[in-house]
């Protein structure tokens, strides 16, 4: 027999060895991996550092940007906005843009606590959101929540197809107002309005075709009662009141009936200049009558205010003559009118729009008093004269005082996005009764407008808001507004859009990419089809797919960033953003030699930014030397359901726009359509003759510019901690695969074995063995007298006790020595020197045929001596394991250890024997022949867990060990986690000596070698180390599904954390618990609370075994070796009831 294979039965110092495994006397070993782990961990900290500092870093794209993009983007400044952009009112003009926004928000009106109830004389407030402006909606989230209703332009009456139809805005384009108001609960009501496209007019000249308008409008009736999302329909009337009161009548009356019958709402919309027969028509049919509260400016009217002071409270008095004080609401005007020199059309325009144009002219407005209103008068720099008049908050504020004195119960905003932001502190405090404070007027800050010049797909973030100042003098008797004096003029943000390219010409976008099977897909098509298209890839996607990337570039196409995790860029901090974008930038990077001069933001908007928010997280980027890209056409592909449709769609966008940038995906969900829509929108498109082209081409620059060339030392650099980052990410994800793989493998295998195994039955000679009950103790003065006393209780003829002490330094030998005076039990003492040693002692003491070993902490039950000792009468067996059970269930932690004692014995125990490759017999309880000790060496110092290296070497010596359940030791267990973990080194430092030591066992064929060796290496020692990353791997998955869930991006949810993926996590722990059921069927006298106690076992206990098994690889490591301690003991009751 080799040297390997029976090395345990000579001693490690007889050959050379130290004596114990693993131990370095010399400290040698020590030194040097403490100096390795310590250069390792230096070189790791200093990469850390320098690729943290290139993720924070805000330096750019080193690359100058070409003169033809630097013309594109200078014509907007010089208009002089650009000039003004750092003159912020205030802090913050160092800030990053996202923190400047956030400073400014702080500068607005603050709205009066949701606890303080609106006044019993509150107003109903009704907001008009006009569908040309796409920040209307936005208003409502600066509304102090003071709307009741929201009325959005929503619906018109058209002519299709010779016959009049109502048409409406997209779902899309609906989405602002639901959200807002589904965020209120049920506080608001949507009363959409329906106006009347130019196609339509002909139909008010005749009877016949007022007749067919009543019907339209009738027959949509029906169609939004089904909806339930509106309370009614209100008719924009204007146009049919001026043909007179029988064409209103004729529409009217047939629309009013049908909306009673359907139990809505019908609502009409006319002006206050309208005739009184108009309005007694409009009252006398309708439920709901919306005055325009202003004049509507028309072509060729001379400059003069629109809702004059006089002339209003005179409309407002005559109209309430005629129409019921419960159906009226008076519409608000809140906006500014623009008379411009040369031009016989006057401009209506927001608020905003007009403050700009005032701070780009260096004017102010005045207010003039007796017209309620502010005027302005200034030359533009084309030298053309404006003269303006608005509708702001001051003239809301008098106006709304008037309708309250009037007990006017109705109040309407018209319209929302044209408004001063000050309305809604005006409205605020009157709907509290709050007289109003002038100071909450002070500070105008634009944050819903941006000032969007140019057109193009292209965005130049251009400046942020800069906040205005005035002061508001209020008469102290009635609280009405005196005068408005501005000591500076509000500008929103501003954003050039530019390049617009040339006609028919068409650039394909793929956003969210690049993803395995739909990128590919969509390449193979362009390559077949000779398209070139522009790829903006996320980072993490980018990560797991680098080969992607290059073949993006080696088929001639154009590579952008889109961030690395694709979050709400405006909803996260400067920092934050500053590490989406250079993430990717630096793995792109790595992976092409190239960076990407190309940016499209996550979430980003057609038609460029409408808050300030927005533009403040691409300023940076503007400023970082990107190229901000939008889109022209926008089909939705991420809801369309088939390739037909979403093909239809583009064509029909890009038609309509002339071509342009369209925007599908790669990524980010189920792209199968837009893979399948590809083929058919490229060929259709070129057969109308458009042209696909990349967007170089569009811009009108080389290919280089968008991606220059980076220098070899940045893209080396990159180049390797990407991969040392993908690399990570791929051995956690092998690694948790492995943990799966296996962990499913051995608990099958284990439920499998124990299945299999069957009860060794004790086989009597003509004379029951000899037994010795060895009790080594080592400072158990607690417990060593109720150890020795539940001995003597044994239901046995022949056995006898001796007790070794090993040199303890309490009283454990003076409490054990009267026993001695027993005629069945030596009391023995000697020098220190470890269990082992104390137990060789003890079996040189002997004559007995059997030796039965218990810890000094162990109570052992009456039979269970009879229960051992009746199996050594088969004359291959050399071991019996009993069954240890913890006996101070008092905390949480002892209780989880009685639960992990149960499972490891019941199941993994059973298999075991099943095999004979039991790996320890218990030191708190086993029992062995004595000449099989002696075969197999006696017992060795060279381990800390010699009942153990004993199991393996009885094995090897042809014996079997077997396990006898309804032999019952109980033991104390550790109480605290300190002692847990000192007890726990030690075992599994023990067993990897023990396993190490015996590694012949492979070579000589046993399933000791096979299994149980392999079985101690892999789960005992390598899991514990892999199951920590394993679940590192599901948290940093689950955080990304998390992150998506927040930011509601789709590729968190249907990538980041696959349902494979989840169902394989979900397994192992599925089949743990049914591994503990079964454990528990097999002890049927265990305590079934325990099994509440399972998640703690996984999410807490477990993580305590791993750190005990990672210091024991650390001591075996650097060979600093544990030693045979003492354990604080509290003792425990013996319940004989629980032993089965």
């Amino acid at each position: 027999m080799s040297r390997l294979a029976r090395s345990y039965t000579e001693t490690r110092v007889a050959r050379g060895k130290s004596d114990r495994v693993f131990l370095d006397p010399s400290n040698r070993r020590r030194s040097r991996v403490l100096l390795s782990a310590m250069t390792l961990f230096a070189a790791v900290l200093i990469w850390l550092v320098v690729f943290s500092i290139s993720l924070v870093s805000t330096r750019g794209i080193k690359a100058a940007l070409p003169d033809e993009i630097i013309t594109l983007k200078g014509e907007f400044h010089q208009t002089g906005t650009h000039d003004h952009a750092s003159h912020l009112h205030g802090a913050g003009g160092n800030l990053p843009a996202i923190e400047r926004f956030a400073l400014q928000e702080t500068s607005k009106y603050r709205c009066i606590a949701e606890d303080k109830n609106a006044s019993e004389n509150a107003q109903r407030v009704y907001a008009v959101v006009p569908s040309h402006l796409v920040e209307s909606p936005a208003s409502l989230t600066e509304s102090c929540d003071v709307v009741d209703v929201v009325m959005p332009m929503w619906f018109d009456l058209r002519v299709e197809q010779d016959a009049l139809r109502v048409g409406g805005l997209a779902d899309d384009a609906r989405e602002a107002v639901r959200g807002y108001v589904a965020q209120q609960e049920g506080r608001v009501e949507v009363l959409p309005i329906l106006r009347f496209d130019p196609s339509s007019y002909s139909y008010f000249e005749t009877a016949r075709g007022l007749r067919a308008v009543a019907a339209a409008l009738s027959g949509f009736a029906d169609d939004l009662a089904k909806s339930d999302e509106a309370v009614g329909l209100c008719i924009d009337a204007s146009l049919i009141a001026a043909k007179g009161s029988a064409a209103l009548a004729e529409v009217f009356r047939p629309f009013a009936s049908r909306m009673a019958d359907l139990g809505l709402q019908s609502c009409g919309v006319i002006s206050a200049t309208t005739e009184d027969a108009n309005l007694v028509v409009t009252d006398h049919f309708l439920d709901l009558v919306v005055v325009k509260g202003f004049e509507e400016p028309w072509v060729g009217s001379a400059p003069r205010p629109v809702a004059a002071r006089d002339w209003f409270e005179q409309r407002v008095i005559a109209v309430q003559d005629i129409v019921a004080e419960d159906k009226l609401v008076m519409a608000l005007g809140s906006f500014s009118v623009d008379w411009v020199s040369g031009r016989a059309k006057p401009d209506t325009m927001p608020y905003a729009q007009m403050a700009s144009a005032l701070a780009e002219a260096e004017a102010t407005p005045t207010f003039i008093p007796a017209a309620g209103a502010a005027q302005a008068i200034y030359v533009d720099d084309k030298g053309r004269q404006h003269r303006s008049w608005i509708l702001d908050a001051a003239s809301a504020h008098n106006q709304l005082m008037w309708l309250k004195k009037r007990g006017v119960r109705g109040v309407g905003v018209w319209n929302l996005g044209y408004e001063d932001p000050g309305l809604w502190a005006v409205l605020d405090q009157a709907q509290h009764d709050t007289p109003l404070d002038g100071d909450t007027l002070s500070n105008v800050v634009f944050t819903n407008y941006v000032n969007r010049i140019g057109a193009g797909p292209f965005v130049a973030p251009v400046s942020m808001p800069v906040i205005g100042q005035r002061e508001v003098v209020l008469d102290p008797q009635t609280n009405q507004v005196l005068d408005v004096k501005y000591d500076s003029m509000a500008r929103p943000a501003s954003v050039r859009l530019y390049g617009r390219g040339t006609p028919n010409k068409v650039v394909l976008t793929f956003d969210d990419g690049p993803v395995r099977n739909y990128t590919t897909e969509t390449l193979d098509i362009l390559k077949e089809t000779n398209t070139p298209a522009s790829f903006f890839v996320l980072g993490h996607n980018a990560l797991q797919n680098p080969d992607l990337i290059e073949r993006i570039l080696e088929d001639g196409h154009e590579l952008g960033s889109h961030t690395y995790w694709h979050p709400h860029m405006n909803d996260i901090s400067a920092s934050r953003a500053t590490v989406e974008v250079n993430s990717v930038q630096l793995l792109v990077n790595g992976i092409t030699g190239r960076s990407m001069r190309l940016y499209r933001e996550p979430y980003m908007r057609s038609g460029g930014p409408i808050t300030s928010k927005e533009v403040a997280s691409l300023l940076p980027l503007e400023e970082a030397g990107y190229i901000i890209t939008g889109m022209d056409i926008v089909p939705r592909d991420w809801l369309t359901t088939s390739a037909e449709e979403l093909a239809a769609e583009v064509i029909r966008q890009v038609e309509e726009n002339a071509g342009g940038v369209v925007l599908l995906h790669d990524g980010g969900g189920d792209q199968t359509q837009t893979v399948a829509a590809l083929p058919i929108l490229i060929a259709d498109l070129r057969a109308k003759g458009y042209e696909f082209t990349s967007i170089a081409d569009f811009l009108d620059t080389n290919p280089e510019t968008l991606m220059p060339h980076v220098d070899g030392i940045s893209t080396a650099f990159s180049s390797v901690s990407f991969k040392a980052v993908g690399n990570s990410w791929s051995l956690l994800e092998i690694t948790f695969w492995s943990v799966f793989g296996l962990g499913l493998f051995r608990g099958l295998l284990l439920l499998f074995l124990t299945s299999r195994r069957k009860r060794h039955v004790a086989s009597y000679a003509a004379e029951v063995p000899s037994v010795t009950v060895v009790i080594p103790a080592y400072n158990e003065a607690d417990v060593i007298t109720q150890c020795i006393e539940r001995v003597l209780q044994s239901q046995y003829p022949y056995f006898d006790i001796i007790v070794v002490d090993d040199g303890s330094t309490d009283d454990t030998y003076a409490k054990a020595l009267p026993y001695g005076t027993l005629p069945n039990v030596t009391v023995l003492t000697r020098q220190n020197g470890g269990k082992s040693a104390a137990m060789n002692r003890a079996l040189f003491e002997t004559e007995s045929d059997v030796l039965i070993c218990i810890d000094a902490d162990s109570q052992i039950a009456p039979d269970a001596v009879g229960l051992l000792a009746g199996h050594f009468g088969d004359p291959d067996i050399g071991a019996v394991a009993g069954r240890v059970v913890v006996g101070n269930r008092n905390n949480l932690l002892t209780r989880l250890q009685a639960l992990e004692y149960i499972t490891a014995q019941s199941v993994e125990r059973r298999a075991k024997e099943y095999l004979n490759a039991i790996t320890v017999v218990p030191g708190a309880i086993g029992a062995w022949r004595t000449t099989a000790l002696m075969e197999a060496g006696i017992f060795s110092t060279e381990t800390l867990t010699e009942d153990a290296d004993m199991t393996m070497a009885v094995i090897r010596s042809n014996y079997r060990v077997i396990y006898e359940d309804r032999a019952v030791a109980k033991t104390e267990t550790p109480a605290t986690v300190s002692g847990l973990l000192t007890q726990r080194l030690r075992w599994s430092l023990g067993m990897m000596q023990a396993g190490w030591k015996h590694l012949g066992a492979v070579i000589e064929g046993r399933k000791l070698g096979l299994i149980s060796l392999p079985d101690l290496a892999i789960f005992g020692y390598l899991m514990p180390l892999l199951a920590p990353l394993a679940d590192l791997f599901l948290l940093i998955l689950a955080g990304g599904y998390v992150m998506g869930w927040i930011n509601g991006t789709e590729p968190a949810v249907t990538t980041a954390v696959p349902p494979t993926l989840l169902l394989a996590y979900l397994i192992l722990p599925v089949l743990e618990l049914f591994t503990v059921l079964l454990a528990f069927k097999l002890d049927p006298k265990e305590d079934r609370r325990l099994l509440w106690l399972i998640p703690m076992q996984r999410v807490f206990y477990r993580q305590l075994l791993y750190i005990s098994v990672i210091r024991a690889l650390w001591r075996a490591t650097t060979g600093s070796l544990a030693k045979w301690g003492h354990a604080q003991r509290a003792g425990f009751q013996f319940d004989q009831t629980r032993q089965s």
